[in-house]
């Protein structure tokens, strides 16, 4: 669900993105909005050609202005089976930074991955970033983000952010400054050498890989990467979540939407089985 302006942001994105062969696209309008202009229609007029061009198809969901939006898009979806939905960020008022605007919900319950776009679309994605943290969920992702950025885009950043917590039992039991440090060093060494191991099948196939290895909350070390990196696209996997806490605070994947400077692609669980 796209206000006018929302969704030429969405198609000059979608337009620039490195469409695989038979890619299916939906953009969310919604029913009543002006989709007209010279530039809006060039817009589409682009998206249409590139999926052309690889034998895809777009697909509009427009849901009635009364209509409930998850429930509109599960139909949709149902009917066209779209591999990526491309949504512009919308203004947040005080009820949406509550209970989650349109993107939030769409990233939360949704079975199809969704493109938040925050930039304007200039240019296809030079500067990508991927949170992993090796579940096949992750493995997902990375395989989407390699399939949208153009080959001469250069390497892919990769970021895993392993957990320390444990050093406050062994600071509570009373361990030494030596057994401190070489808790960190193993606990460093043992998620640099496991996203090594996740990363090589892509590396052994030629993918050009740039690994981070941080440690701390995963959160707060994507939106420092984002910032250091200076990354155009944010890449997380969306793992299942139950409970009131969940309802309020999201993943992840869904703090991530509101706060991260630049676009972001959520995917969620096992996509390939929907």
């Amino acid at each position: 669900m796209v206000e006018a302006g929302h969704a030429r942001s969405a198609l000059e994105r979608a337009s620039l993105l490195d469409l695989a062969p038979g890619a299916r696209v939906a953009v969310l309008v919604r029913q009543g909005a002006e989709l007209q202009g010279e530039s809006l229609a060039r817009a589409e007029e682009r998206l249409m050609a590139r999926l052309q061009a690889v034998g895809g198809t777009l697909s509009r969901i427009e849901p009635a202005m009364d209509e409930d939006l998850l429930e509109a898009f599960e139909r949709q979806a149902a009917q066209d089976a779209p591999e990526l939905v491309i949504i512009a960020r919308e203004p947040r008022g005080r009820l949406t930074r509550l209970l989650g605007d349109t993107p939030e919900k769409l990233a939360r319950h949704g079975r199809v991955p969704v493109l938040v776009t925050r930039l304007p679309a200039e240019a296809p994605y030079r500067r990508v970033l991927v949170g992993i943290d090796y579940s096949e969920n992750a493995r997902e992702a990375l395989e989407l983000a390699l399939r949208l950025t153009p080959p001469e885009a250069g390497p892919l950043d990769v970021l895993h952010c392993y957990d320390t917590s444990y050093a406050l039992v062994l600071h509570q039991e009373g361990a030494s400054a030596k057994q401190m440090v070489d808790y960190y060093r193993r606990r460093a060494s043992e998620a640099d050498a496991g996203l090594r191991a996740f990363l090589q099948p892509y590396r052994d196939q030629g993918t050009d890989l740039h690994a981070l290895v941080r440690s701390g909350d995963p959160q707060a070390e994507l939106e420092h990467a984002v910032r250091e990196q200076e990354t155009e696209l944010l890449v997380v996997g969306k793992h299942g979540g139950h409970g009131l806490m969940h309802a309020l605070l999201g993943s992840v994947a869904e703090a991530c939407l509101r706060r991260a400077e630049c676009d972001v692609l959520v995917v969620p669980q096992a996509v390939s089985r929907h």
